[in-house]
């Protein structure tokens, strides 16, 4: 089967590339399953967070505290 369909196509994968480097995410490989599908970006500080915050989640957690 080396002509198998894929499920995802180059410019797909160039497009999420892009997008995670604007985001600022420093791309340190790309994992791709044409099986699945899937596209996996692997980045340059695997111990960091993947979870988006916010400054104030900071104020709010001190706040918590304060109040309990």
């Amino acid at each position: 089967m080396a002509n198998a369909i894929h499920k995802f196509r180059d410019r797909d994968v160039r497009r999420f590339i892009r997008a995670n480097q604007q985001a600022g995410i420093a791309i340190a490989a790309v994992e791709l399953d044409p099986n699945s599908g899937r596209i996996k970006i692997v980045s340059k500080d695997s111990n960091a967070s993947t979870e988006l915050s916010n400054p104030w989640d900071e104020v709010y957690a001190a706040d918590q505290k304060r109040s309990a």
